[in-house]
């Protein structure tokens, strides 16, 4: 006995037929349908994946087509198909004939037998029942006539549009331009002559096009500006705005567009938020004028060149028309040097100095930017409202540290912040290494709770064993904080080879829980080496030093940012940033440290973090 089996993968959905009237199935949802079924008919039309014959399906209609569990359609009947240049007899249908009523093409009655072009027949009567929300046949009907496929076509005929037949459940959602270009593709399927009927690719096309219309109603007008047609009015070229579609537009604003005469660039954050940068054509230049050039990475047609950059005397005075209201936003300057690129770390020490009132400032870091240009943040502030006035005088870049070369000044960008908070992550601690110039410091070590006994064995063990002048140990036992943190001294300080810092009596009337404390003199480089024993850390664990300080009251500098580097890892050229003072937090990275109080009056921060097998 021969028999074929078609196996077919589950459908958690049904057949299309039960959710035709299912407001749930959102007009997006339903069109993704309509085009998924087209791509699998176009690929049956010519033969699957073998290629060999053209095929027919002969029994598209909703009840054949199949929805998995994420509303994925799956061709189905595949049984009734058959080589395109088969003619079929009225058996079949007759047969199938409960099902098949309304999709069935009407050149069937003349012609006796069905071609893909009857396929496309009944997919456009498809398209009708999944805008209509209803079957072809319903109770009621007689004959082909009263089918849905040529009602429609008459109701477009008489009123010019389908907008009586559309279901309900739907039909708010629907932009104009989709549900046009949609209902002209249906109407052109079921043309009673085939001849005139369109083709897969082209039905494939519209199907498309109705999308597209639909998913710039839905998803990405929503994301565009408020006011997005007034801001392209003053647009540089508003005319070549008119026919994009709103994802092209939402792109477009996403890179950023000019206004005013080309000297400011709007665009749009990712959730929103409005950008804005200003060219410097808007700045004022005290002393000496720049050169205007035209670089082709600039977003400007023309950038400001600055020949002697320990005297800029450029005055910003500008008012912002873009922003968001209640949104925080970061201020940098857009520039970079003339020259070849002196470095290749994505952060460059220049020390611009410069005046916001009659307050004098220090940014000290620039940021390589994707483009090629450098960015440098002079202030942080939380905007009130679209007109923002903004002014500030720039004076001068550090000579020893970006050299003599002129720079080309892009603008002044207003970006918004990402709101996110920045976290250590739970179970790890982060490097902080200081560069001292006068200063009193003691090292300790923070371990786990369950740690704590372990090491107080170790330690009574180790402290008979030490050298005299070369390690401080706690003269106590170790005892637990309540953060679950303990303390030991075990520090060596070098200053230069085998020449260790004393400690000054004088310093020893200061609160602090070693016997001795050491007072640093001022110096360029301090080298902070520790000798850790093995045996007092447990294997398989990090472990952060903390670097535990008092600024002395002669100690006026130390405000700007210190550089610190791994000895142990020496061939590493990664250096990490770090400050004594709290600075602006427009000065501060996530990857730079600072101090923070401690409740015994002293400062912290931590200096080192090591694995326990580091020192094994």
């Amino acid at each position: 006995m021969n028999e074929k089996i078609i196996v077919y993968e589950h459908a958690g959905n049904g057949s299309l037929d039960k959710h035709l009237d299912n407001p749930s199935l959102t007009w997006m949802k339903r069109l993704q349908i309509c085009i998924d079924v087209t791509t699998g008919l176009n690929f049956f039309h010519e033969g699957g994946v073998e290629k060999e014959d053209l095929m027919v399906h002969r029994d598209i209609r909703s009840g054949s087509i199949l929805l998995d569990g994420d509303w994925n359609p799956k061709i189905s009947n595949l049984e009734f198909s058959n080589n395109a240049l088969v003619t079929l007899g009225s058996e079949h249908l007759n047969n199938n004939a409960g099902n098949s009523l309304g999709y069935i093409d009407p050149c069937y009655e003349t012609d006796r037998y069905l071609s893909q072009s009857s396929d496309i027949y009944s997919l456009g009567v498809l398209l009708f029942e999944m805008l209509c929300g209803r079957l072809a046949w319903t109770d009621g009907c007689e004959n082909h006539s009263q089918s849905l496929g040529p009602l429609a076509v008459r109701h477009y005929n008489v009123d010019g549009n389908l907008d009586k037949m559309i279901f309900e459940g739907i039909k708010e959602q629907i932009t104009p331009e989709s549900l046009t270009t949609f209902q002209m593709i249906a109407i052109h399927c079921v043309h009673v002559n085939w001849k005139e009927r369109p083709t897969i690719d082209q039905i494939i096309i519209q199907l498309q096009k109705a999308l597209e219309f639909q998913e710039d109603y839905e998803i990405w007008e929503p994301k565009l500006p408020i006011d997005y047609k007034e801001i392209i009015q003053v647009s540089k070229t508003p005319q070549i705005y008119k026919h994009k579609s709103k994802k092209d537009l939402y792109n477009m604003f996403s890179k950023g567009i000019l206004l005013q005469d080309g000297k400011v660039l709007f665009s749009l954050g990712s959730n929103k938020e409005r950008n804005e940068m200003i060219s410097a054509k808007r700045f004022s230049y005290n002393y000496l004028l720049p050169k205007w050039r035209s670089l082709p990475e600039s977003r400007f047609p023309k950038v400001a060149k600055m020949f002697y950059i320990s005297n800029l005397n450029i005055q910003i005075k500008i008012r912002t028309q873009y922003l968001s209201p209640s949104v925080n936003y970061k201020v940098h300057l857009i520039f970079r040097f003339s020259g070849p690129r002196k470095s290749q770390a994505k952060r460059l020490y220049v020390n611009l100095k410069y005046k916001m009132g009659n307050e004098s400032l220090k940014a000290y870091f620039a940021t390589w930017r994707e483009d090629g240009w450098m960015m440098i943040e002079l202030f942080q502030f939380l905007n009130h409202k679209k007109d923002t006035d903004f002014e500030v005088l720039l004076e001068s870049f550090s000579r020893c540290y970006c050299g003599s070369d002129s720079i080309y000044v892009e603008g002044i960008q207003f970006q918004a912040i990402d709101n996110a908070s920045f976290k250590l992550p739970s179970g790890s601690h982060y490097i902080l290494f200081y560069q001292l110039n006068v200063f009193n410091f003691v090292l300790i070590m923070q371990v786990k709770h369950e740690e704590i006994e372990k090491l107080t064995e170790d330690h009574q063990a180790l402290k008979s064993k030490s050298e005299a002048n070369k390690l401080w140990f706690l003269p106590n036992p170790m005892k637990e904080k309540k953060d679950h943190t303990i303390s030991f001294s075990l520090c060596q300080i070098q200053k230069k080879k085998d020449e260790l810092l004393s400690a000054n009596e004088d310093m020893l009337s200061i609160q602090s829980g070693f016997t001795d404390v050491v007072e640093c003199s001022r110096q360029q480089i301090l080298h902070i080496k520790c000798k850790i024993r093995s045996q007092m850390l447990s294997p398989n664990n990090q472990y952060a030093c903390y670097l535990v300080f008092k600024l002395s009251e002669k100690c006026r500098g130390l405000h700007g940012p210190v550089i610190v580097r791994d000895l142990f890892n020496w061939r590493s050229k990664e250096t990490g940033i770090l400050y004594f003072r709290y600075p602006n937090p427009w000065n501060v990275r996530d990857t730079d440290w600072v101090p923070r109080q401690r409740k015994d009056g002293w400062m912290e921060v931590i200096v080192g973090v090591v694995e326990a097998t580091r020192f094994r």
